[in-house]
């Protein structure tokens, strides 16, 4: 009768059957969940084995035994009681690389545990495994981000989860990277920093989020005052990227004459331009190139903005040149080769030179 009653309960799972069969029968008139079981088993704990064991469930990943002795703020303890919790099925290790590691026997128990014990309860130990991360100087920014979070220390929670982002994009895992900085901002409550919108905006973007990236793009670029340029181009180059000619055109003008970069606002400007950074190509291409950063990039966003701006023919062709002359006296390796084989194709539309110095355009801009 006791095992045709904890069936049902345990799900079929033998550990938690287990735990149903030794607190023995239950009243009739009285059901036992396995919840019940549980806590039950719990508060017949010593103190220190009850402390371990919501350490253990509430940090929600695997901890290691010193952060556990960290945390509970006897270096003894865990030696002492941790037999007693893995004998009664509790607690469990597991093998890392870096050591062992410490989790609930049974996921089941962590939500026991977290839906049974007190909030108050909840974030005392919370801001104890915090401490004791920190104290160890442990370099896992989701683990502090989660301690401090739900201890609603939430000043301490942002950088932690700044961080998890940062590392998140790195490793190009992206819904990550959004989820975290978006968290790290949810923290600071009405205060939104420029970088750390941006930081969301760029992982929104690299996501494919086009739509939600624009806005944030120009929030950030409305913050910040050295280079809201750059941000505010990004947005204008999202919103050519959908088709919004009238909106991207409105940003980036003003942009890219912050930026130093001319924009031709009509016919004959867009072929004066054009002949000059023609004339200024033939001159750099016979120099040899050096690196400047500022240069650099605006070489680069110029040549962006010429290929997405290609429905005013004249301008983007008008840019192109002028970012050619540009990357050919300032760019990179990669900029100059680029701006070598542009310039060989204008000339091969305008059947200026032979075909031999085409080629041998053609060859250096390879190198």
């Amino acid at each position: 009768g006791v095992q045709t009653c904890a069936l049902p309960i345990s799900g079929g799972s033998p550990l938690l059957l287990q735990a149903l069969l030794d607190a023995g029968p239950a009243p009739a008139h009285e059901p036992r969940t396995y919840a019940q079981v549980v806590m039950q088993h719990v508060e017949t704990l010593p103190a220190m084995a009850r402390e371990l064991l919501l350490l253990v469930a509430l940090g929600g990943s695997p901890m290691t035994i010193e952060l556990l002795a960290a945390a509970a703020g006897d270096a003894k303890a865990p030696q002492k009681w941790l037999p007693m919790l893995r004998a009664q099925r509790l607690v469990r290790s597991v093998a890392r690389q870096d050591g062992q590691r410490l989790l609930p026997h049974h996921d089941r128990v962590r939500e026991v545990l977290v839906e049974t014990v007190p909030l108050r309860e909840r974030i005392e130990y919370h801001v104890r495994l915090a401490r004791g991360a920190e104290a160890l100087h442990l370099d896992d920014p989701e683990f502090l981000f989660a301690q401090h979070f739900r201890a609603q220390q939430l000043a301490a929670a942002a950088p932690h989860a700044e961080l998890a982002g940062d590392r998140a994009r790195a490793t190009m895992a992206l819904g990550r990277a959004r989820e975290f900085f978006t968290l790290a901002l949810e923290c600071r409550g009405p205060e939104r920093p420029a970088h750390l919108v941006a930081k969301l905006a760029d992982a929104v973007a690299a996501a494919g989020d086009l739509k939600a990236a624009a806005p944030l793009y120009l929030e950030a670029a409305a913050g910040r005052s050295s280079d809201s340029w750059k941000l505010r181009l990004r947005a204008a180059e999202i919103y050519l990227q959908k088709g919004e000619q009238v909106e991207a055109m409105r940003l980036l003008g003003p942009a890219m004459r912050e930026a130093g970069i001319p924009l031709p606002s009509s016919l004959p400007r867009a072929i004066a331009l054009g002949a000059f950074g023609l004339v200024r190509s033939h001159i750099a291409s016979r120099r040899v190139a050096m690196t400047d950063a500022p240069e650099d990039l605006r070489a680069e966003l110029s040549f962006r903005a010429a290929h997405l701006i290609a429905v005013h023919d004249a301008k983007g062709a008008a840019l192109m040149l002028w970012s050619a002359a540009r990357a050919l006296r300032h760019g990179s390796a990669a900029q100059r080769g680029r701006a070598l084989a542009m310039l060989t194709y204008v000339h091969s539309l305008l059947g200026m030179k032979g075909k031999s110095a085409q080629d041998a355009m053609l060859a250096r801009s390879l190198e």
